[in-house]
C-alpha cells in the first residue's frame, strides 16, 4: 500500500491484521491485550510487545508507517522507531527466528481467516476493553 487513502474495506482488513498481530504478540510475550491497546506506553515489556506488533503489521502486511501509526493510534515517528528497533534486534538469530515465525503466522491467519474460527465476526479491540480478558493463564 502506498500513500493512497485506505478505503473502508481495506481499513477493516487492516484492523483485522492489526488485531491478529496483537493477539500473536500477546500470547508470545504473555502481555494482556488490554495493556497492548492502552494509549499509554506502560511497562517496557508491554511497549516492546506493541513494537513487535507494529513491525509485524508494517512488514508482514506491507503497510506504510503512516498507516501503521494510524491503526495503533500513535505518531508516525513512534511507528518508525518501533520498526527500526525490531529490525536492529533481528541481528540476534534467536529473535530473528521468532519474528520470522510470527510474520509467517500472521500472513497465514490474515489470508486464511477460516483457520481461526474463534475470531470470525469478533473484534479483539472491543473485547480488550474488558480487563479480565487474558489470552494466557
Amino acid at each position: 500500500m502506498n500513500k493512497k487513502q485506505i478505503n473502508s474495506h481495506d481499513l477493516g482488513k487492516a484492523r483485522q491484521g492489526m488485531e491478529l498481530a496483537m493477539r500473536l504478540v500477546s500470547i508470545t510475550y504473555t502481555v494482556p491485550l488490554d495493556e497492548l491497546f492502552s494509549p499509554t506506553r506502560r511497562k517496557a515489556k508491554v511497549a516492546f510487545a506493541r513494537q513487535v506488533a507494529m513491525y509485524l503489521v508494517h512488514v508482514g502486511m506491507g503497510m506504510n508507517l503512516s498507516q501503521v501509526a494510524k491503526l495503533f493510534k500513535r505518531d508516525r515517528s513512534t511507528a518508525a522507531h518501533a520498526c527500526r528497533l525490531i529490525e536492529d534486534f533481528r541481528d540476534n538469530e534467536e529473535f530473528d527466528e521468532l519474528v520470522d515465525l510470527l510474520e509467517k503466522t500472521l500472513r497465514t491467519l490474515y489470508h486464511h481467516p477460516a483457520a481461526i474460527p474463534s475470531l470470525r465476526g469478533r473484534s479483539l479491540m472491543a473485547k480488550s476493553k474488558n480487563a479480565s480478558l487474558r489470552l494466557h493463564s
